[in-house]
């Protein structure tokens, strides 16, 4: 959620961009005019594409992302930073926003009407100067986004006849360990011969899963079984495969579940996106730490969080993390597991953000509704 304060508690931002040469007794005075508003990561948009807009906003500290498109078919056009600013195109278009705005990251802005220009900045040439770097600015990130989109996706559709083509040799074996397992539990008695075998049609069905997941990635499409799902039990069932290798990296494992309504979600395809966050936080505690997974009620909402308390990621770094092939020097890592986690979130209805701190751990929030994507 987002809140907005209705008086100023600090001083706005005067160094940002949008007054760059400006004398500073003109921009305190425009200043005046400035309220501040704190927006949460996930929360609420800051301000949705196509509605009447009045104001600019400073970026005083944290991430905004501004974007095009509903969700699961957004374009991003530019994450802006501190120092910053945006909505300036409504002041230009009829006062209509031609794009939305969203927090990337808990962020500190500063609501600017447009009205503090025609008071303190009129016939201004260096506030129109500053107009027009910043929007070159953004025209030129575009540009660049646009070009390692189209590497991308030249990079996925490679993936994804690969992904193709591993699904089609393996179906054979699998299928043969699949019912090798399943004779095995039928014709040797024995309660841990019964939980073995089980384990090991689970897995391979995850494993021909998990393939299918780059597949339908690289395609961008949607594959979903909802059905409602008891967290508790579930949330046993998903890391019991993980306990061993935990306990032989001294990482403490601690679940909770505080919720007792059943949540609408595919089980074996969210399995993936859990144990893609708990495999990464393994590897950020190489020395043992301690993992704790806990899933609440948030209205309508459940909020699962994974954290870990290992080395981190750098601030430069959280953003990029959901994009494709990006690794940051894993060692065996393909740079697919977290934004193929990211596309099941959202392909679920919910969302999926992170909050970070170097050598403190780092901890992953999903919200999921309730009742499964509408």
């Amino acid at each position: 959620m987002s809140a907005r304060a209705t008086v100023p508690v600090a001083c706005p931002p005067q160094g940002n961009k949008l007054f760059a040469g400006i004398d500073p007794a003109r921009v305190r005075e425009a200043l005046d005019h400035a309220t501040p508003e704190e927006h949460r990561a996930g929360g609420p948009l800051i301000f949705e594409a196509d509605a009447t807009g009045d104001c600019l906003y400073l970026i005083e500290s944290g991430n905004v992302r501004i974007f095009r498109g509903a969700s699961g078919g957004e374009e991003t056009f530019v994450v802006l930073g501190p120092a910053d600013y945006f909505g300036e195109m409504a002041l230009f278009a009829d006062h209509r926003r031609s794009a939305s705005a969203a927090a990337v990251t808990d962020c500190r802005v500063w609501r600017l009407p447009f009205a503090a220009f025609g008071e303190s900045l009129d016939h201004e040439f260096e506030l129109t100067r500053n107009l027009l770097d910043g929007a070159q600015r953004r025209l030129r990130a575009i540009d660049e986004r646009y070009l390692q989109e189209l590497i991308q996706r030249e990079r996925l559709s490679f993936v994804g006849r690969m992904a193709a083509s591993i699904i089609h040799d393996l179906k054979g074996p699998l299928s043969a360990i699949r019912m090798a397992a399943e004779l095995i539990g039928e014709t040797v008695p024995g309660p841990d011969t019964h939980r073995r075998t089980h384990l090991i049609v689970h897995e391979v069905d995850r494993l021909a899963s998990m393939v299918g997941d780059v597949l339908d990635y690289c395609r961008s499409e949607k594959r979903l079984d909802p059905h409602p799902t008891e967290l508790g039990g579930y949330l046993n069932e998903v890391f019991e495969v993980l306990r061993p290798t935990f306990d032989q990296r001294g990482i403490k494992l601690e679940l909770a579940a505080r919720v007792t309504e059943p949540v609408t979600l595919d089980p074996q395809r969210f399995h993936r996106v859990l144990y893609n966050l708990a495999t990464n936080a393994a590897e950020a505690m190489p020395r043992g730490g301690r993992l704790t997974v806990t899933a609440d009620r948030d209205g309508d909402h459940v909020r699962i969080e994974v954290a870990d308390t290992g080395c981190g990621i750098a601030p430069h770094q959280q953003e990029q993390i959901w994009q494709p092939f990006v690794t940051f020097g894993k060692k065996n890592g393909t740079g697919l597991g977290l934004p193929i986690a990211k596309k099941i979130v959202e392909d679920h209805g919910g969302t999926i953000t992170l909050r970070s701190e170097l050598n403190v751990g780092t901890t992953f929030t999903i919200r999921l509704p309730l009742h499964g994507p509408q």
